[in-house]
């Protein structure tokens, strides 16, 4: 794989999707994997990865946070359910 490339802004970054920066991630791992670059591409490669995997963390964190609440919601509806039953 020898094409360029292109190094991503750092707004497009922040307006990816899970999916659009793993897969951002995986093209970089393998161009910096199969690809002889230059050094100062290569630095700059690695560090949008960084940037990614930031990026991709932030967003795990946040569906974490959903999937909690909407959990505790369903606990406490459950609960609340129970109660009534045993009247």
């Amino acid at each position: 794989m020898s094409a360029k490339i292109r190094k991503l802004e750092e707004k497009e970054t922040e307006d990816m999707g899970f999916k659009d920066a793993l897969g951002r991630l995986e093209d970089i791992n393998e161009k910096l994997e199969r690809d002889k670059i230059p050094l100062e591409e290569a630095i700059d490669l690695y560090q949008e990865g960084v940037s990614l995997i930031e990026h991709c963390e932030q967003k795990l964190e946040e569906a974490e946070g959903k999937i909690k609440k909407i959990t505790e919601e369903n606990d406490e509806e459950i609960e609340m359910d129970l109660d009534v039953d045993d009247r």
